[in-house]
């Protein structure tokens, strides 16, 4: 994945450098993208480690029940309690990765863990309307800001690290007096929810809108790679563009261009 990150930044310095090509056309669609963890959490357990700052304990437990949901194994604080009574262990707080000996008992073990420094919710000032009728509104907007970071349990190594930022807003309405503010409390919930939705990144592929733009010259056959792109056909993208971009002859532009649509294509299968 990351060689082909590199590959789309070289060939948008080679477009650039090059002058933008003849013909481009924009695509739009949703991207599936694998777990982030990928890899590093098949096979292993999961302890939730230290979680910080405001509304701690409600993210926490949400946090808890979507791992638990989506089949992912969290080891117990009794489970923990145990093993490190049955071979003499001290633990000193909730773990937070670098746990050897501990993490020899437990097997492959992940450890979650989440400062959270923004969960809050702040009603507006209410939005007087004119004419005849007038629409008042009252709107509450809700905050949430927190960094989620994982690390191998018996290292400490980092193994991901995601930032979590929801700004959730909901408004009353009335056409006689000014509305009431939708409830704080509300809007908090709103807002660790749509976190939690972003922490499964991290266990569970998801979905993700793009839009690029596609070079789709006549030259060295960029339109055909065009029409395979249309069509949804990412495999067989990226073996056209592949060819097309290894054989062009047409320029520097056009070379460009097709290198750039390879990076495209590599980026749509990752």
């Amino acid at each position: 994945m990351q060689n082909h990150r590199c590959l789309f930044i070289i060939a948008v310095g080679l477009l650039v450098a090059a002058a933008p090509a003849t013909a481009e056309k924009k695509w739009q669609g949703q991207l599936l993208h694998t777990p982030i963890l990928g890899a590093n959490l098949a096979g292993a357990k999961v302890v939730l480690g230290p979680i910080s700052g405001r509304c701690s304990r409600e993210f926490g437990d949400l946090l808890r029940q979507d791992l638990l949901a989506h089949g992912v194994t969290i080891v117990s604080d009794k489970e923990l309690t145990a093993a490190a009574a049955e071979h003499h262990l001290q633990l000193t707080g909730p773990p937070s990765g670098g746990s050897a000996e501990l993490a020899h008992l437990l097997g492959p073990t992940d450890v979650i863990s989440a400062d959270i420094s923004v969960c809050q919710a702040l009603p507006r000032e209410p939005i007087m309307g004119s004419g005849l009728p007038a629409t008042h509104i009252s709107r509450t907007e809700g905050h949430f800001l927190a960094s989620l970071r994982v690390v191998d349990f018996a290292s400490g190594n980092e193994l991901a690290v995601l930032t979590l930022r929801a700004d959730p807003t909901k408004e009353n309405e009335s056409q006689t007096s000014i509305p009431e503010h939708p409830a704080p409390a509300e809007l908090i919930d709103i807002a660790t929810r749509q976190a939690i939705d972003q922490s499964r990144h991290l266990y569970a592929p998801y979905k993700e809108n793009q839009e690029f733009v596609f070079m789709d010259d006549k030259e060295c056959n960029l339109r055909q790679s065009w029409d395979l792109l249309k069509a949804g056909d990412f495999s067989g993208l990226v073996r056209a563009a592949r060819a097309n971009a290894e054989s062009c002859q047409a320029g520097p532009k056009i070379a460009a261009a097709a290198w750039y649509d390879l990076a495209i294509a590599y980026m749509l299968v990752q």
